[in-house]
């Protein structure tokens, strides 16, 4: 038996290294060559090993953590000078909507703090949507704090003020009624009902049917059918067709609708 004491070894170079026994030292193990500093092979508690690695992993995950600590950004809050009843800064009020993110519409319960919506959740009360909400009407709310969102109105891809596209809008609006034109805008098909998506299909297909000629279309309209008259040689051939196909509605062209409105139903029934 030997009086040698136990090797431990820390790492792959104590085990390649041959090891000394400093007679000065009883008992100490130097781990490296006769004429050789303790610093060729470093201390072990710095040589890379795994438990080296998370400790000095650890130590800069730490310090991150505390070097993020810092206060917040300084923001000023003033007082409401007339305070709304009922309403108590910092405390959310819940506002009953509809979610416009699809075509299904659901009914929500917005969270709004201080004027900020923050939270859209499903209104328990809808019929519909029974208190639940999907992930797109979860994140329909970012749109309202999205950095690419419009600050202005815009008129052919350029910046312009709002006096300018409200006085293009009212101007557009007077010709229409001028013309007696409609314009449907509905950008949600499936929540209209079936005579009025009829209605809708037609004025798309850019025909008249009363002379059958591809053109710029309008709506002819009747209250109700007993306007068209009675059936018979006196009766218009507008009134006839209409009658005929149990419509109270016409898509005609321009000069049909003159024609509509120089020739009216005489005889009613």
């Amino acid at each position: 038996m030997t009086d040698s004491p136990k090797r431990f070894w820390m790492s792959l170079v104590d085990r390649s290294t041959p090891l000394t026994v400093d007679p000065e030292r009883a008992g100490r193990v130097e781990r490296h060559s006769p004429g050789e500093s303790a610093a060729v092979h470093g201390d072990p508690d710095f040589i890379t090993t795994r438990r080296s690695f998370l400790k000095a992993a650890g130590f800069t995950f730490a310090g991150a953590v505390a070097t993020s600590c810092g206060g917040g950004r300084a923001v000023g809050a003033l007082p409401y000078v007339a305070q709304p009843e009922g309403l108590v800064p910092g405390r959310p009020v819940l506002y009953a909507s509809t979610c416009a993110a699809c075509e299904a519409g659901c009914g929500v319960l917005v969270t709004n703090r201080d004027g900020r919506p923050v939270k859209i959740e499903g209104n328990p009360d809808h019929p519909f949507s029974g208190g639940s909400t999907c992930a797109v009407g979860q994140a329909s709310i970012l749109g309202l704090y999205d950095s690419m969102r419009l600050a202005y109105p815009t008129k052919a891809g350029q910046r312009a003020t709002w006096a300018d596209v409200d006085m293009e809008i009212a101007t557009a609006l007077a010709q229409i009624k001028q013309d007696r034109r409609a314009v449907i805008h509905d950008p949600a098909p499936a929540r209209i009902s079936h005579p009025r998506r009829e209605l809708i299909s037609r004025l798309r297909k850019r025909w008249c049917e009363l002379c059958e000629h591809g053109a710029t279309v309008a709506v002819h309209q009747v209250a109700a059918l007993s306007q068209l008259g009675t059936t018979g040689p006196g009766q218009p051939a507008w009134a006839a067709l209409m009658a005929k196909m149990r419509r109270k509605t016409l898509i005609v062209c321009a000069a049909c609708h003159d024609h509509i409105h120089a020739n009216p139903v005489t005889n009613t029934a």
